[in-house]
């Protein structure tokens, strides 16, 4: 990440505090140069084929950041830069896809060299002095899909940060298309901490446990009628051990005190970590290096007056009433489309607040960016202390609401249950919610519960909701392990993972570089820590087994229901066509391929819909079958008339249905001007010479040793997956 200078130069800008004389000739458009020569230089972009430039300006709170189009007829560019060139997003756009897209095909390149462009890219726009990346594909490999895309963490001295990124390659080329890295969402401020702890993993763990908590309670196992006894883990506060000075810290407690110091929680663009300040943008040699596209985009600002200027002119309007009132951001914005218009209109939006201790204003202003001539004034007030509404009625006696209206209409079950819950509720909230559960053996079941919201204001029943299934049966009790013992276990189920951590920190408004922060109701900013969390980012924990102590996990792999292998084609001829195209996500279940069984009706749709994105559907489900079939109609591969479900498919009809789902359907029905050019064409059923024409043509099928086709023997799966694997082929 970019070193900056300190937080009070940048706000020097943002505030309009005094500034060294060098500084003067900082304008708006210089800026714009400077910031366009910068991004130019680290992406290495040739700019020249663009043919407009445009450059807008946010200037936050505590950070600034531009973004900066570039157009011609057939492309576009967006990049989103911090005033030091820091690159937070990257969007390309290129008008030159004349793919057929009815068709469906493999994707250009493949995913190893997209990575490398994507990983190239990074060393670009990353700090390499202490940034790196843990990488990882979202997708890649998808049929009719020109795109691979990866997305990961932003390692800081080689350890885990909260920012993340993602990154899309264009396979033909591998351009990258669009980057960004979220660490922009939030205000960030300090520097990155040393990457070596003073305490060690197993000290932090120990503290870490501490705040491990778990309940016995009955669960329904997925398929089955009978619950059975797990420990569960019980959500609480967010901790993290500090590697420093070996604290227990609850982020959940720190963030809730924070927010309720001030009207809103933190958010907003990053300041990132040190300078902000534009101070060599004051250099013109920037605009040297700029193209005639870019220049007449940094003479569109030309003369726009600055954030501090505008606000002078403001406080003169008595109308307004601006006293007391803090500047905090400004947006500046090109009002024009005209390309003709060298220096269009350009708006600026300029956001005041004033905070009472009873009460917050906020106006945005609007004013012409040159003059400082007034255009619009939008505002509101809210209270502090909202009082709008007033309970009349008691947690306690809301609960007797609740009994009396489950006793009246669930008698039997109610008395099955006990209370499980109640909402929190604090002394001006108008209403609570009391949940409560089947309780068995002394044990919740929480699958078969009531839940009920009582309105505070006038004792009514506000929401409603259960589920009570009488079929459900419950193990025993006996043999039930020592919830000591289930909490190392629980504990032992995470690594404790030394990382950066983000870490809200109070705002000291007596300083004046925070005092704009005011305008946008920040209680916070963060910072990052070194610290210890538990982690285990490969399975997600349910619970314990009550009787036998082991981990229950959900583990993602378990649920890739894209996965296809087979048991049957080790040394085959289409090993590798059935490999390939099973890595799509196309082929058959059932762990075998069945190479010399004929091809149903039903397995055939299936996999030509799953070439189409059309997947995850169950052919032994009588819904999914149905789903199934009517987007088979709809995509014109056959008529409900000819639906066949487990009829074996000939050669001849699996030709028809793939020329179908290309869209020939009208061309091969012409009569009298195909010949196919097998030997066998005679035996061609009437109305599929077209298809079998068409399909040769196209490469699809080919005569065998005598120069037959078979039309009317039935294909088989190696066949099936041959013809389909050159139908994806076509470009």
């Amino acid at each position: 990440m970019k070193k900056y200078l300190a937080l009070l130069l940048a706000l020097c800008l943002t505030l309009g505090l005094s500034l060294p004389a060098a500084a003067s000739e900082d304008t708006t458009n210089n800026r714009l140069a400077a910031v366009t020569q910068i991004v130019k230089d680290t992406l290495e972009l040739d700019t020249s084929s663009y043919t407009s430039f445009e450059g807008e300006l946010q200037e936050g709170a505590v950070d600034s950041y531009w973004s900066l189009s570039w157009y011609n007829d057939n492309s576009e560019l967006y990049i989103t830069a911090t005033e030091d060139g820091t690159i937070l997003s990257y969007y390309r756009y290129d008008d030159t896809d004349n793919t057929d897209d009815s068709i469906p095909s493999f994707p250009d390149g493949d995913i190893a060299t997209a990575r490398q462009s994507a990983t190239a890219f990074l060393s670009k726009v990353l700090d390499s002095s202490q940034e790196t990346v843990s990488m990882e594909e979202e997708y890649g490999d998808d049929i009719n899909s020109d795109e691979y895309s990866f997305y990961g963490t932003i390692l800081l001295n080689g350890l885990s940060s909260p920012f993340s990124f993602s990154i899309d390659v264009r396979g033909s080329d591998n351009e990258v298309l669009s980057f960004y890295r979220n660490d922009s969402d939030e205000i960030y401020v300090g520097d990155v901490p040393s990457a070596t702890p003073a305490i060690s993993a197993e000290q932090a763990a120990l503290l870490l446990k501490t705040t491990l908590s778990l309940k016995l309670e009955y669960v329904l196992p997925d398929d089955s009628s009978q619950a059975v006894l797990r420990y569960l883990p019980q959500s609480g506060d967010d901790y993290y051990v500090d590697a420093q000075t070996g604290k227990l810290v609850s982020l959940t407690e720190l963030y809730t005190q924070l927010d309720a110091s001030g009207s809103m929680s933190g958010g907003g663009m990053a300041a990132g970590f040190g300078d902000t300040t534009s101070s060599s943008s004051t250099d013109k040699g920037y605009s040297s290096g700029l193209s005639d596209a870019e220049e007449s985009g940094v003479e569109q600002l030309e003369g726009v007056l600055s954030k501090t200027e505008l606000d002078t002119q403001l406080q003169k309007i008595t109308s307004l009433n601006l006293s007391g009132y803090t500047l905090g951001s400004a947006y500046y914005s090109l009002d024009s489309e005209d390309d003709d218009d060298s220096q269009p209109p350009v708006s600026v939006s300029l956001h005041y607040a004033k905070q009472t201790d009873d009460a917050v204003q906020v106006r945005t202003i609007t004013v012409d960016g040159r003059t400082g001539a007034l255009k619009n004034v939008s505002g509101y007030s809210y209270s502090l202390n909202d009082d709008d509404l007033t309970p009349t009625v008691s947690t306690t006696q809301a609960q007797t609401v609740a009994k009396n209206f489950l006793t009246s209409y669930y008698g039997s079950e109610f008395a099955q249950t006990g209370l499980y819950s109640t909402s929190d509720t604090e002394e001006d909230d108008t209403s609570v919610t009391f949940t409560y559960c089947q309780s068995v053996n002394g044990y919740f079941y929480s699958g078969n519960y009531f839940r009920v919201t009582v309105d505070l204001t006038d004792g009514s029943i506000q929401d409603f909701d259960y589920c009570f299934n009488d079929a459900i049966t419950f193990d025993d009790t006996d043999g039930i392990v020592d919830e000591s013992a289930a909490l190392d276990t629980y504990l032992g189920f995470y690594t404790t993972l030394l990382s950066y951590v983000a870490v809200p920190t109070a705002i000291d408004y007596t300083q004046p570089q925070y005092s704009a922060l005011i305008s946008w109701g920040y209680s916070y900013l963060l910072t990052l820590q070194l610290g210890y969390q538990l982690d285990n980012d490969t399975q997600s924990l349910i619970g314990i087994d009550a009787k036998t102590g082991s981990t229950v996990v959900i583990d993602p792999d378990d649920n890739d229901s894209t996965s296809i292998t087979y048991d049957d084609l080790d040394g085959s001829s289409i090993q590798s066509i059935a490999e390939k195209l099973a890595s799509y996500g196309i082929g058959f279940d059932g762990g075998s391929f069945h190479a010399d069984q004929s091809i149903t009706q039903v397995e055939l749709i299936s996999l030509i819909l799953s070439a189409n994105g059309y997947r995850h559907y169950d052919i032994t489900d009588p819904d999914d079958l149905e789903r199934l079939y009517t987007i088979a109609y709809r995509n014109n591969l056959l008529t409900s008339s000819e639906r066949d479900d487990s009829a074996s498919v000939t050669r001849a009809e699996l030709v028809k249905i793939l020329i179908n789902s290309a869209g020939y359907q009208r061309i091969a029905a012409l009569k009298d001007i195909y010949n196919p050019g097998f030997t066998d064409d005679s035996d061609i059923p009437d109305g599929y010479v077209g298809y079998v024409a068409l399909a040769r043509g196209l490469g699809l099928i080919q005569g065998d040793s005598n120069g037959d086709f078979r039309p009317l023997e039935y294909a088989t799966h190696a066949e099936t997956i041959s013809m389909l694997y050159r139908y994806l082929s076509l470009s």
